[in-house]
């Protein structure tokens, strides 16, 4: 039975610490490391937005905005954006489909810079393609920062046979 009560106490003790670290928001990185991010919304028809582009979305009004340009109604999801900030890359627009985009990661260095890394997709020449405008994005969430972005793209061709 003690043994039952001690290992119950640390699954709780376990738990809240977790919950504390999850919804604290605060910025988990000192002097560098990987920026942890979730994926908002993704997708390959990003509406009014048909060039290569990328925005850094720090408050709910901006982020109202982005969202009418890519969907045209509706409203985006809520955002705490005392603790939070957003990252939107968009391909631009290509005239069949197979292509795709994403930030593979964002690191930030001891220098106080974050790198975002893009990933472009672009299918090889032997791929079926559908015969439809394509223009893919991606929108992520991840904790505020001061600091100054950059970015770097790499492309990746897809080979099909």
């Amino acid at each position: 039975m003690k043994d039952i009560l001690i290992i119950g106490a640390a699954c709780a003790a376990a738990l809240l610490l977790g919950g504390w670290l999850y919804f604290s928001g605060g910025n988990s990185i000192s002097g560098g490391g990987a920026v942890s991010m979730i994926v908002l919304d993704e997708g390959m028809d990003s509406g009014a937005v048909t060039s290569r582009t990328n925005y850094r979305i720090k408050n709910q009004e901006e982020l109202e905005a982005l969202w009418n340009m890519v969907h045209g109604t509706g409203a985006p999801t809520t955002v705490d954006f005392s603790k939070k900030e957003i990252i939107a890359v968009f391909d631009g627009t290509h005239v069949t489909g197979g292509y795709e985009v994403a930030v593979a990661s964002i690191v930030e260095a001891e220098d106080g810079v974050r790198t975002v890394s893009i990933v472009r997709t672009e299918p090889g020449e032997n791929c079926v393609t559908t015969e439809a405008i394509s223009s893919p994005f991606q929108i992520v969430v991840v904790d505020k920062s001061a600091v100054p972005y950059a970015h770097e793209e790499e492309t990746v061709v897809r080979e099909c046979k």
